[in-house]
């Protein structure tokens, strides 16, 4: 969120002094308290949505603004686009509105900000014209650059990459698939909610730090919802001392009428606390009437080469620190950033001046650096360092996953017993691969890194490139240390038991896969691994009876619904939901033992048991377009054509932009001797082939 800056030491407000020189005690905004409870609700709410999925297992998608990249990147449609388009529609109405009134970060800043001033703190804003493009930047990076990418840049050098058309998404089993664990979240909010604060002001991360306000704030300008004033005021400065958005109310109002800086977040406060009523919220003409030459002017604690140099250092900073152990996302980034550019910039201040304080502590006084400032100085190199160093392990990634993106020998060559060695060019960037992701590992595995959070995905990589190097042995030896140290995960078992295959120890790896199962027995991919191992090695019907033991295990509702004669009651469907959501590798194993009975059963019985199965999944998910796709598989081969014409219609209902669902239906007509209706499938299909093309 871009925000104003002010320098309160310039601000020449008229207020009267006591008798004894003190400043009056400002009056206490009654808005104030209703804005937090306004906030404070909208937290409970975030609470039970959470609370609702956890017990429910399904949910309205989050109503996050970030979730808006799923549409412009694959044009999903989810709640947290529909949600952050009315924001920004609502905001080019009545200003900035959202953040003041919506947002919990702003929340848990205005919370720090009232901790700290009850311990006497008032931090003051730090002052950057540089810096405050940072928001605008992410914003566009974030929002705009995917569709900038796709449509501009990748036709002409890049993959080609058709756009996919809209698809809504509003519902979610996984609710929490796009956040943050505790070990982010908790560094996250004390960063950018109360650390940003003490270091540079209040609503320091919203002018720093959110990609959000990249775009509320250019809006805000356009807004015909403003803070106006009347003739009663006198000036007196209030406004402006109340302001916790560092705008300098007095100065505009006085010479626009209005408040213009796009900083104001439409708080109340200053409208609450005037001692004339001479404030309100109104419509009129938008701040963007009025030129900038004309606006009050703000003084900037940094030089433009100051500027500069402290842009790169924060573009190095957010470049190191993005990402870095796949524990810090681009919002957690940000606040980090402008975290280091400022003690960067204290520490320079320190260096330079002659007297430098910081709070109530005193780093500099006539020349000398004071014990503060030593170790506020020490502090700015240990952070420098860790930030180097995190940049290092982050560009050692950036490579490993480069060369290893070079490495394109298929999975089934690579742990083929009988495969030769692959070209030189593939070894090479296998070689180099392995040798950044070993120096980006974690200390404790022979790497540098600090932290071992990605040290599994890391083993896997490094045992696959060993792997594509023929150098098996030592490709099970590091999966099965890794499983050691981290825990086994259906990948490293996964992993294991394709190397024992390649090395011809075939009962080994059944060994090993009947075991990794045992103990991560409501992991899907791991049984369709077996499975699939278990039907190339042409025992499809071990395969069969492997998947109907497994669902065994599932609860007892589970049986009596698959028993059911005709359709379930709606009760048990909704039980059987649940069962689903809490478990879903039940879903996931009972389409995959229709397929097999589809590919392998023999009998009309068999067929038919496929069939039904697949029915069932359509009463628990009826709209699952491939489902339909598979249930036209089983009528065509129990000779049922006219329902699997119906089913492939389904699918195209659901899914209508499908090219294959026409080409298929259109396979089906013909065979039907149902000619016209087959070519109006083959050139609707050909017409969203061109569409794509173009």
């Amino acid at each position: 969120m871009t925000n104003a800056t002010s320098e309160s030491r310039d601000l020449s407000l008229p207020l009267i002094d006591s008798g004894r020189g003190a400043r009056p005690k400002s009056p206490r905004s009654r808005m104030s308290k209703f804005r937090f409870g306004v906030l404070l609700f909208i937290q409970l709410l975030i609470i039970a949505h959470i609370v609702q999925w956890a017990i429910t297992g399904r949910t309205l998608a989050p109503i996050e603004p970030s979730e808006s990249m799923e549409t412009v990147k694959y044009g999903v449609i989810t709640v947290g686009f529909i949600f952050f388009t009315t924001a920004l529609l609502s905001t080019a109405v009545l200003g900035r509105w959202f953040c003041g009134w919506g947002c919990h970060v702003v929340l848990l800043q205005d919370a720090s900000a009232k901790l700290l001033n009850r311990f006497g703190i008032k931090p003051k804003p730090f002052r950057s014209r540089l810096l405050m493009l940072v928001p605008l930047i992410l914003a566009f990076y974030m929002f705009l650059w995917p569709l900038v990418y796709r449509f501009v840049i990748a036709p002409i050098w890049g993959p080609d990459l058709t756009w996919p058309g809209f698809s809504v998404h509003l519902m979610t089993n996984d609710f929490w698939r796009s956040f943050p664990g505790m070990m982010v979240a908790i560094p996250f909010l004390f960063v950018c909610g109360f650390l940003v604060v003490y270091l540079m002001g209040m609503k320091g991360y919203c002018t720093y730090g959110c990609p959000y306000g990249g775009f509320f704030a250019p809006l805000d300008n356009l807004a015909v919802g403003r803070i106006r004033v009347t003739d009663d005021c006198d000036r007196c400065g209030e406004c402006t001392r109340g302001c916790t958005s560092n705008v300098l109310i007095h100065k505009e109002v006085h010479e626009f009428g209005m408040v213009v800086d796009p900083g104001c977040m439409k708080c109340m406060d200053c409208v609450s606390i005037c001692p004339n009523d001479a404030l309100y919220f109104g419509m009129g003409p938008p701040a963007v009437a009025k030129p900038k030459s004309d606006r009050p002017g703000r003084r900037w604690d940094l030089s433009w080469p100051e500027e500069i140099v402290f842009g790169a250092i924060a573009l190095t900073c957010f470049l190191s620190v993005r990402g870095a152990y796949g524990l810090i996302p681009l919002l957690f980034a940000s606040g980090l950033t402008a975290v280091v550019v400022f003690i960067c910039w204290k520490s320079w201040c320190c260096l330079r001046k002659p007297n430098v304080m910081f709070h109530s502590f005193s780093l500099k006084k006539g020349g000398t650096i004071r014990g503060g400032g030593y170790a506020f100085l020490g502090l700015t190199l240990a952070g420098c360092l860790l930030v180097l160093h995190t940049g290092t392990v982050t560009l050692s990634r950036h490579l490993a996953d480069y060369h290893d993106g070079q490495v394109t020998t298929p999975a089934q060559v690579v742990f083929n017993s009988d495969s030769m060695q692959p070209e030189p060019a593939i070894l090479e960037h296998a070689r180099k691969a392995r040798s950044w992701y070993e120096f980006s590992s974690w200390i404790g595995d022979g790497g540098i890194g600090i932290a071992w959070t990605t040290q599994a995905a890391t083993d896997n990589r490094i045992a696959w490139l060993l792997a594509v190097e023929r150098r098996m042995e030592e490709a099970e030896g590091v999966m099965r240390r890794s499983i050691e140290r981290y825990g086994i995960s259906p990948e490293n078992a996964a992993g294991v038991g394709r190397i024992l295959n390649a090395r011809g120890e075939h009962q080994a790896a059944e060994e090993w896969y009947l075991s990794a199962i045992e103990r991560l027995p409501q992991s899907f991919p791991l049984l369709d691994e077996w499975v699939a191992v278990l039907e190339a090695d042409g025992r499809a019907w071990t395969a069969i009876t492997f998947i109907r033991q497994r669902l065994e295990t599932a609860p007892p509702v589970l049986a009596e619904w698959l028993g059911q004669e005709g359709s379930a009651p709606p009760a048990m469907i909704d039980e059987v939901r649940a069962v689903f959501a809490e478990q879903p590798w039940i879903l996931a194993a009972i389409r995959r033992l229709s397929i097999m009975l589809m590919n392998h059963g023999q009998t009309p019985t068999e067929l038919t048991e496929s069939v039904e199965l697949t029915e069932r999944t359509l009463e628990a998910e009826p709209e699952n377009p491939f489902a339909y796709r598979a249930l036209a598989l089983g009528y065509v081969k129990l000779d049922r054509l006219n329902d699997a014409v119906r089913a492939l219609e389904n699918s195209i209902r659901i899914e209508p932009d499908q090219v294959v669902f026409r080409y298929q239906l259109a396979e089906l007509l013909n065979g039907m001797g149902r000619i016209a209706e087959s070519e109006e499938q083959i050139r609707r299909a050909r017409e969203l082939e061109q569409a794509s093309e173009r």
